[in-house]
């Protein structure tokens, strides 16, 4: 029996006011400020996960070195729900700055030397010499909610494969703030389709986005979170490097790693979360100090407020050997996150002339 603290919401979960400008871009959203009341009443659910050692498809390969059959992909979306055009197949086709919908054996050469999470997860574990299942990888620019045929698209580009595949372990490139027309967690759904498929021992590791909202579903299901640690986004490739650096203990933190999940009671505007500056950066390097005391992977998660459904907001996921680690470094994390809560709501977007005066000094 594994346990996942999670800070409660509120009902109203993370409803912004109507009057919020429907538009896509980061910077132009107005957010509303963070200044929701900091003291949120923590809940406790159990989460029973079985293991099945008689299950042939359920072997825990990769123990004390030996190869393992990865199966890999993604599917990258982040939702503005205020935005009413929805993001239809066709916008993860064309994809933008993304690869296009990408299958199969293909994956190996299209993201092959790319700064994204399949990318450098591929080329580890190859390097550490287990066999990567290529399944398939889409993304598409912010917009409006995916539609339910889109999701079911890429849907049934994974699941069938992952049933045909049974492979040892599974790496996912996820967004985490995808919202699609009946899942407001569509990164849960997903991962409950491939827990599903590939049975309860397959460790599921996945990579994120710095702006996922991050559920206690997501925490659930996954077996290993590990989220950008930049904002401008440069570090996309080192998320998936991390997840095939730390399979081994995965796998040696029997029968699943512990995993604690804090989620704060307000709101980060995205314009004042970049790590280059305060309070954002010094969370970041806390965290660093944090991992290397204690041994526990840590993610800080800023939230996409956009999506607007009840896990949107910041939040602190630690995956350790022992639950006691995990909740220690949780919360020592945690803790500084909510004394930042007034930094965030203090920082206000510069105006125009006093930017450039700025940038050229």
């Amino acid at each position: 029996m594994r346990e996942i603290d999670v800070h409660n919401l509120g009902p109203q979960g993370a409803r912004h006011g109507a009057d919020l400008d429907a538009v896509v871009s980061h910077a132009a959203v107005p957010f509303p400020q963070a200044g929701a009341a900091s003291s949120a009443q923590r809940r406790r659910a159990a989460i029973s996960v079985e293991f099945d050692a008689r299950n042939p498809n359920h072997a825990r390969h990769g123990a004390g070195g030996q190869p393992m059959r990865i199966a890999v992909g993604g599917f990258m979306h982040e939702t503005n729900t205020f935005v009413a055009v929805p993001t239809i197949w066709d916008d993860f086709v064309r994809a933008g700055p993304w690869p296009t919908v990408t299958q199969g054996e293909a994956i190996r050469s299209v993201f092959r030397g790319l700064n994204l999470g399949i990318a450098h997860f591929m080329e580890k574990a190859q390097a550490a010499g287990h066999a990567i299942v290529p399944l398939a990888w889409a993304g598409a620019q912010p917009g409006g909610r995916v539609t339910d045929d889109a999701f079911e698209r890429m849907a049934g580009k994974l699941i069938p494969a992952l049933e045909r595949e049974h492979p040892d372990a599974v790496y996912l490139e996820l967004h985490g703030a995808m919202v699609t027309e009946s899942h407001d967690d569509g990164e849960a759904e997903l991962l409950r389709r491939v827990r599903s498929a590939i049975g309860s021992a397959a460790p599921i590791l996945v990579s994120l986005d710095l702006h996922a909202n991050v559920s206690p579903q997501m925490v659930e299901l996954a077996d290993f979170i590990s989220s950008y640690r930049t904002y401008p986004h440069t570090d996309w490739g080192l998320a998936g490097a991390r997840c095939a650096e730390w399979l081994g203990r995965v796998l040696a933190w029997k029968p699943h790693p512990a995993r604690a999940l804090r989620q704060g009671p307000f709101l980060i505007p995205i314009t004042t979360g970049c790590t280059y500056v305060e309070p954002a950066g010094g969370l970041y390097r806390h965290l660093s100090a944090i991992e290397q005391e204690t041994g526990v992977h840590l993610s800080l998660n800023m939230g996409f407020p956009p999506a607007d459904i009840r896990d949107a907001g910041p939040s602190v996921t630690a995956y350790g050997e022992t639950q006691a680690a995990a909740d220690a470094a949780a919360d020592a994390l945690f803790s500084a996150l909510l004394a930042a809560e007034r930094e965030f709501a203090a920082h206000r977007p510069l105006p125009a002339a006093e930017a450039v005066a700025k940038a050229i000094r």
